[in-house]
C-alpha cells in the first residue's frame, strides 16, 4: 500500500508519522500584505483554502477541532509565506 493510499485525510496526513503543517491560501479572492491582517481574519473564523490533493475550505474553528496548532499561509499574490501558531486560543 502506498503512502498516498494511507493518507485519507489531508489535515491528518503524515509522512513517516510526523504531523504535516497545513498550507492555507486566502479564499474568495482575498489577499493580504501583512501577517497581522492574516491572523485577524483567521481568528475571525474566515474561510481559507487548505492545500492538498483536494483543496477545501477551512476556518479556525475546524483547525482547532482537528488539533492543528501551526499553519503556513501564502499571501501577497502567493509570493510570500508566513507561519502562524495557536497561542492562548489565537493564531499569532
Amino acid at each position: 500500500m502506498t503512502h498516498e493510499q494511507l493518507c485519507l485525510d489531508v489535515i491528518n496526513c503524515s509522512f513517516f508519522f510526523n504531523p504535516v503543517i497545513p498550507t492555507l491560501f486566502p479564499a474568495y479572492g482575498r489577499d493580504y500584505k501583512k501577517k497581522a491582517n492574516i491572523a485577524s481574519d483567521l481568528n475571525s473564523n474566515k474561510d481559507f483554502y487548505i492545500s492538498g490533493i483536494r483543496p477545501a475550505l477551512i476556518n479556525k474553528e475546524q483547525l482547532v477541532s482537528e488539533g492543528i496548532k501551526t499553519v503556513v499561509v501564502r499571501y501577497n499574490k502567493q509570493l510570500k509565506v508566513t507561519s502562524l501558531k495557536l497561542v492562548n486560543g489565537e493564531f499569532k
